[in-house]
């Protein structure tokens, strides 16, 4: 009986199966392919496959379900079938001509090509599974990967000691399992230099946070002073108080400034920082606290007048008008975060406040719109200071009512409508624009060169600080007319310029503001200006500037990618005045110029770099 009708006689006949089999065999997974350390088949099996090949060399390989059944059912045969079929398939090799043989090669290795072709098939049938369970039955084997060439290695493996003896060079890791060559040959770890660097990462840990403590230190000009040492230690224990006594206002300030860095802030603590004789209430992290702790501000600080409430983002309209109600010498207000506060709530505090209200800075209040700016204006006339921010319910409409406020001294208007126009905005510092000495107009991409000129240079004719960050729509050209312009009809020079993120400014606008602001500005942003080149920063770093010391305090140059070491060092030399330098994105500065240094200005306090890498 040939092979093939054997075969379709056991698969006729098939006995119980688990779920787990079944689902093995359907995915060509045996018990016989699962072990790795099984033996080697015996001869016969290579017998018989040799026989499998003589009688069908045109027939296609079987599917790997029925080859696994079939080599299983075989194992259950009796010993005398095995030797008939090896005797057969002896003999039948016996009487074989030569040129019959290399017919048989060529189609063994033909059947084994199909063989391994319906092996990858079948693994990649399984690719779902295996994603489904990960690697967890699999190894990595180790990288065959070698710069060295094959001379080398060998000559490499074996190695004279002092002693004379042989020993191997080459060694395997205990930890990875990866061949390495040992930097010391008289060395006897077995552990490679990546696991002794992964072993030795909490030790360098500890070196560099103790290194950096240590930095710190010197930084601090000797020992710290008594004052701070005790506001660091009520800082540390503002849960175990009950009051503060007789500390003067500044401390209060600094204290809920470390604890809102601390996000330790919330209705129970606050009761410290509140008091009828308190004129003065800044708490700068709010999340923690309720409406109800908000109100505890009204009933406990009656007398107080200028109110600072950051992040106060559950703060809603019944505070605000409560506020308006209790608060009755309060002139001075700052809100940040009050997303949930509406207009009814704004009216009414502007309403009750009146003509006392002389500063007024609302960040991201969402709800803000023209009805309350209405109020704002027509009721609120002495209003010196405004600073609306992140308000996007301003638009057009509302800033119409800005013109009337005649005696505005420092006008912020940042990020508001999307529909806001360069008319509107020409509008109405062409009106309030005499009296500033402050204008900020950040994050108008639209805004036009044209505004500059008419509106500002024309206009504000005491300008000292001026922000126009992130308008990028600003051309150099524009800049370089407007700041000629503006220093021809201001009285005052500027003492702080912040152009952020304005990115087609280049060296002409840098060189012009030295010329004619070099003398006079303490502040200066010119972050993302990626344009400029070290020709123009080497002009900015200079000590005197047309016969007057540079008075550089603050410099923000983040992300110009021209500032360099020598750069760098020509501004902390000769800056005499230099407090503070941000250096954010500047990947030309090198651990030569940064790491572990230390740069003293004129009055030999220590210049602040703000955004080293290496610190």
């Amino acid at each position: 009986m040939s092979r093939r009708q054997n075969n379709g006689r056991r698969n006729a006949v098939r006995g119980p199966t688990s779920a787990l089999t079944s689902f093995l065999q359907e995915r060509g997974i045996s018990a016989r392919n699962m072990n790795p350390y099984q033996r080697r088949a015996p001869a016969n099996d290579g017998a018989e496959a040799t026989e499998n090949v003589e009688e069908g060399e045109s027939q296609t390989i079987e599917p790997a379900e029925e080859q696994n059944e079939s080599s299983s059912i075989s194992n259950m045969e009796t010993s005398e079938a095995q030797e008939a079929r090896s005797t057969t398939a002896a003999s039948s090799s016996q009487i074989r001509a030569p040129a019959e043989t290399e017919t048989t090669s060529s189609t063994s290795k033909t059947v084994k090509r199909k063989r391994s072709t319906a092996k990858k098939k079948a693994e990649s049938d399984d690719d779902v599974f295996e994603d489904d369970f990960g690697d967890w039955n699999k190894h990595t084997p180790r990288s065959t990967f070698s710069k060295r060439t094959k001379s080398e290695e060998k000559s490499i493996w074996n190695v004279p000691n002092s002693t004379g003896a042989v020993r191997k060079a080459i060694k395997f890791c205990a930890k990875c399992t990866r061949r390495f060559l040992p930097s010391d040959l008289e060395s006897e770890s077995s552990i490679c230099g990546a696991c002794e660097g992964i072993d030795g990462s909490k030790s360098s840990a500890r070196k560099k946070k103790a290194l950096k403590k240590m930095l710190v230190a010197e930084r601090s000009d000797g020992v710290s002073s008594l004052r701070e040492l005790c506001v660091k230690m009520v800082a540390d224990y503002i849960d175990c108080l009950e009051e503060f006594g007789d500390i003067s206002e500044k401390t209060k300030v600094k204290i809920s400034k470390i604890l809102s860095r601390r996000r330790l802030l919330d209705g129970n603590n606050m009761k410290l920082f509140l008091g009828p004789q308190e004129r003065r209430v800044e708490l700068f992290d709010c999340t923690k606290i309720d409406c109800q702790g908000f109100e505890q501000i009204a009933y406990f600080c009656p007398n107080v007048e200028t109110l600072n409430l950051s992040l106060c983002g559950r703060m809603r309209d019944s505070v605000l008008m409560l506020f308006g109600e209790k608060l009755g010498n309060l002139s001075r207000i700052t809100l940040s975060g009050c997303f949930l506060v509406t207009d009814a709530a704004f009216s009414s505090i502007f309403g009750a406040i009146g003509p006392r209200l002389l500063e007024l800075n609302l960040h991201h209040a969402a709800k803000l719109t023209s009805v309350s700016v209405k109020v704002l204006v027509t009721d609120c006339v002495n209003v010196e200071k405004l600073t609306l921010d992140q308000c996007t319910g301003v638009d057009n409409d509302a800033l119409i009512f800005l013109k009337s406020l005649k005696n505005l001294k420092e006008l912020r208007l940042n990020c508001l409508g999307a529909n806001i126009t360069n008319d509107m905005i020409t509008t109405v510092i062409s009106e309030v624009g005499k009296n500033l000495s402050c204008l900020s107009l950040n994050g108008y991409p639209g805004m036009t060169d044209q505004l500059l000129i008419t509106g500002i240079a024309a206009n504000c004719k005491r300008l000292i600080e001026l922000s126009l960050a992130e308008c990028e729509n600003l051309t150099e050209e524009g800049m370089v007319q407007f700041l000629i312009e503006l220093k021809g009809k201001s009285q005052n020079d500027l003492v702080s310029l912040n152009l952020y993120r304005n990115v087609n400014l280049k060296d002409d606008t840098l060189n012009t503001i030295v010329n004619l602001y070099g003398h006079s500005l303490r502040f200066l942003n010119i972050n993302g200006l990626d344009e400029l080149t070290p020709r123009s920063l080497m002009c900015l770093s200079k000590s005197n500037i047309a016969g007057h010391p540079n008075k550089l305090e603050e410099l923000d140059i983040s992300w110009v990618r021209a500032l360099d070491d020598d750069v760098f060092l020509e501004f902390v030399r000769n800056l005499s005045h230099l407090e503070t330098i941000r250096v954010w994105g500047c990947n030309k500065l090198t651990e030569a110029s940064l790491m572990g240094k230390q740069w003293k200005n004129g009055a030999g306090r220590l210049i602040r770099v703000v955004g080293n890498e290496f610190d």
